[in-house]
């Protein structure tokens, strides 16, 4: 009989045997959370459902939010059993005063208290290269072609990497929302795992872009990269064309990992990508949640003006 995942510590016995994205294996969530994540389990019609979640005390409560660079840690897996299931584990996660998650089902839309948002990513899901590549964009093409003299490399280190982010960030006069050394460690153990690569662009030996990608059983995923202040305009064209050539070898699925920034999404969408809808979940509860969701309110509408 297969072992029960009854625990975190359970989980981390069985994870390997499970079809899972990256974003909930432990040795993610280790780092992204500094080790505070824990499970919620239920055993329902001969199977093992479970609820991965980070919990933060914050100046407002109790938080329930995901980890940074992670994504989708919600009621897994997603079946016919997903609306009964999600009882059992919420009702079982710590109290709390704010939650937030996401999940490509939306069957919880009618689920009471929650404020749902609807979310967008950018998929590749052709696995033949030439196939996808007919469906770029003309000026897409044009502009890779220019790039053929950049240097490409495979061997891009978490030195260019964080430094790339970092001048992307300034550039643009906005404040990294990022923790610079959780990411050095995350690329870094990504490529000891063989789960992950750092990828380059060059001319005359100078770095112009670089990426940040991991893969699971499914899918390749960009997590995060930037651009030098004086990059070649084809750079980053370019990086993600070679980013999805990998990903097609591995025989997977290439996620953008989807932005609602306007600029963002029309370049993904240059690539061909299908827009792939998901559901953000929040909800507050108790005086100090809903002091904390007024409180994130002012601040949207105050970035806003």
């Amino acid at each position: 009989m297969p072992q029960r995942i009854k625990d975190k510590k359970s989980y981390r016995d069985v994870y390997k045997k499970l079809d899972i994205p990256v974003f909930m294996e432990p040795w993610w969530l280790d780092i992204t959370s500094n080790e505070k994540w824990d499970i919620v389990c239920c055993h329902f019609d001969q199977r093992d459902y479970f609820w991965i979640y980070f919990q933060r005390l914050s100046k407002l409560g109790k938080e329930i939010i995901p980890p940074p660079f992670t994504q989708h840690l919600s009621p897994f897996p997603i079946d016919h059993n997903y609306s009964k299931v999600f009882e059992e584990l919420f009702a079982a996660l710590p109290k709390h005063n704010f939650i937030e998650f996401t999940s490509s089902s939306n069957e919880l839309i009618n689920s009471q208290g929650f404020e749902i948002k609807e979310r967008y990513t950018f998929k590749l899901l052709e696995k033949d290269f030439d196939a996808l590549r007919s469906n770029y964009s003309k000026s897409l093409l044009r502009k890779i072609k220019k790039g053929d003299d950049l240097a490409f490399t495979t061997k891009g280190t978490s030195s260019e990497l964080l430094t790339l982010t970092e001048s992307t960030f300034q550039r643009k006069n906005q404040t990294n929302p990022y923790d610079m050394g959780v990411l050095k460690k995350l690329s870094e153990t990504a490529i000891t795992l063989n789960r992950g690569v750092i990828l380059s662009i060059k001319e005359n030996n100078v770095v112009h872009a670089c990426g940040f990608y991991v893969w699971d059983k499914q899918s390749m995923y960009y997590i995060i990269g930037g651009v030098c202040s004086n990059a070649n305009p084809a750079a980053m064209s370019v990086l993600m064309d070679k980013a999805i050539q990998i990903a097609i070898e591995k025989g997977l699925t290439f996620d953008f990992e989807g932005s609602m920034i306007p600029g963002v999404a029309e370049f993904y969408r240059r690539f061909g990508a299908l827009k792939t809808k998901y559901f953000e979940y929040k909800k507050t509860s108790g005086v100090l949640g809903v002091v904390k969701k007024k409180f994130r309110d002012y601040k949207k509408n105050k970035n806003l003006d």
